[in-house]
């Protein structure tokens, strides 16, 4: 995507797709005429450069996703660059018309596993990118049995085994 807008709304779908270049599904290049522009239940996943995940490729953050109005139910939005967390690292933006909620960053995925897991939030933004910002952010582990810590209750719960084997959970996240 370069010199152009490039809408993708409603449950439109970009699936199964190879490249030999990045952008097996979608290619942003940094450039600030490109658009890239997601609303309602549009999936972007199962695209691949060669082997590897490459759903939503984003060249640089000088390139990101805006969001136009709210993601439905079954959206749900492969990227694979950037997936830095931290400061000034974002994918995604409202725009004039629409502030982005954490119920859209719910449909945004990391194509790669990283260590620890990032997951997207949403961040306050400037008026340059609309009302908010998505970007990721490192997931906290919030369970444990015995010794050993997880990343979500459901996987505290499958470690554990059968609720009659007497496995204790704790939680490791101050609620205060």
């Amino acid at each position: 995507l370069q010199y152009n807008e490039f809408s993708i709304s409603g449950t439109a779908k970009i699936i199964g797709n190879t490249a030999t270049d990045n952008g097996g599904g979608v290619y942003v290049l940094p450039n600030m005429s490109s658009t890239f522009n997601v609303s309602g239940a549009p999936v972007i996943k199962d695209n691949r450069k060669d082997t590897a995940p490459n759903n939503v490729y984003l060249e640089d953050d000088t390139r990101i996703i805006t969001i136009t109005d709210a993601l439905q139910t079954g959206a749900h939005i492969g990227i694979n660059s950037p997936l830095e967390t931290g400061e000034g690292k974002y994918f995604a933006q409202g725009s004039a018309s629409y502030t982005v909620k954490e119920t859209d960053a719910a449909h945004f995925h990391p194509d790669e596993e990283k260590t620890p897991p990032i997951k997207a939030a949403v961040t306050t933004g400037t008026a340059e990118y609309g009302n908010s910002k998505l970007g990721w952010i490192e997931m906290l582990k919030v369970a444990r049995i015995d010794s050993t810590e997880y990343y979500t209750v459901q996987e505290a719960v499958t470690a554990a085994g059968p609720v009659s084997s007497g496995t204790v959970i704790t939680s490791v996240v101050d609620a205060t």
